[in-house]
C-alpha cells in the first residue's frame, strides 16, 4: 500500500487502519511511505514531514515501523494460516459468501470458486 501521509495524520488515523486492515483480510499489510518529504500533498499544500513505512502482521500487530530507506522484513506465512483459522469473518469459498444463493442454483449451489480460492489471491 503506497501512500504519502504526513506525520501528524499518520498515528491517530493511518496507523490503526492499516492494523485493521490486516486483521480483518488475514494478511501481512505492507506500507510503504516516501522515505522524504514531498513537495506537495493532495491539494497542493507542502508536506513537511513523512510518516514511516509499517508492517503490520495478520494478527495486527506492527513487525517493522521505520523511516530508513531500505528496510528487510521476514513474514512468518504460518502466521496468515492461524489468521484465516482464527478469524471469525474469514471465509474460503464462495458458497461460504451466499449459501442461499449457491443452494437456489439449477446446479445444486456448485459455484465457480476457482476466482475464490485462497491460492489464486
Amino acid at each position: 500500500v503506497p501512500r504519502a501521509t504526513p506525520l501528524p495524520s499518520y498515528a491517530p488515523l493511518w496507523r490503526p487502519v492499516l492494523r485493521a486492515a490486516a486483521i480483518t483480510s488475514a494478511a501481512y499489510v505492507i506500507s510503504v511511505n516516501r522515505p522524504e518529504p514531498a513537495a506537495g500533498h493532495g491539494d497542493g499544500a507542502p508536506c513537511s514531514s513523512s510518516s514511516p513505512s509499517l508492517v503490520v502482521s495478520p494478527g495486527g500487530e506492527v513487525v517493522c515501523e521505520t523511516t530508513d530507506p531500505v528496510t528487510v522484513v521476514t513474514l512468518d506465512m504460518a502466521a496468515v494460516d492461524a489468521a484465516k483459522a482464527g478469524y471469525p469473518g474469514y471465509l474460503r469459498h464462495a458458497e461460504q459468501l451466499q449459501p442461499a444463493a449457491a443452494k437456489s442454483r439449477p446446479d445444486h449451489g456448485a459455484l465457480s470458486t476457482d476466482i475464490f480460492r485462497a491460492e489464486n489471491l
